[in-house]
């Protein structure tokens, strides 16, 4: 289906991609609403302001690649996983992310409200500035991750590890934490944001 490296601005609504792969492949301001892109495996390729509303991308294996303000919406993504990626502005609102597998990367300015990210092992992940209102993590082991300036309104962080990652410059106040692990100096931005002292 693809004869060149590049694409900009082309329509692939619906279409099947029996590919078995897609390496190092650019795709900027293309349609793949409703196409089916089950089990396809992706390396170093970048997607920027693309649609993926409703694709069938259940199954995919993607790979050290880039998907700059994409949209998801409605897309299946059952048991699809993402290693190191860049996902910098792209939205998953209206998305079941529930089996979707999160290894590494860049997840920064991302719409993953809503969520069910239950006891999940989250490893080296960039969550700064994400939208993470009302997501349920309960249960989640996060490990050198960074959360700052991320919307965590109504999330829940309860029976959550936080002890490795990065929790500054948010709403503490807005969030449930209920018997979730904290390190000592973490333990100053919940005291800072009630008002409390630490010695």
């Amino acid at each position: 289906m693809f004869s060149e490296k590049s694409c900009s601005d082309t329509d692939f609504t619906g279409a099947v991609l029996e590919e078995e792969a897609l390496t190092d492949m650019t795709f900027i301001r293309c349609s793949f609403r409703e196409a089916d892109m089950t089990d396809l495996v992706i390396r170093r390729c970048r997607f920027d302001h693309c649609l993926f509303t409703s694709a069938r991308l259940n199954g995919i294996s993607v790979y050290d690649s880039a998907f700059l303000n994409c949209n998801f919406q409605f897309s299946d993504l059952f048991a699809a996983d993402f290693t190191d990626c860049k996902m910098t502005g792209s939205l998953f609102s209206d998305t079941d992310c529930a089996t979707m597998g999160i290894f590494g990367g860049d997840w920064s300015y991302t719409d993953l409200s809503r969520q069910d990210f239950r006891k999940r092992k989250l490893s080296g992940i960039d969550f700064s500035y994400a939208n993470l209102s009302e997501t349920d993590f309960t249960g989640a082991v996060f490990q050198n991750c960074k959360l700052q300036f991320s919307d965590i309104r109504g999330t829940i962080f309860e029976q959550c590890d936080l002890r490795e990652s990065i929790l500054s410059n948010i709403d503490v106040t807005a969030a449930r934490w209920k018997n979730a692990k904290i390190y000592a100096d973490q333990a100053q931005v919940f005291a800072q944001a009630f008002g409390l002292q630490c010695y």
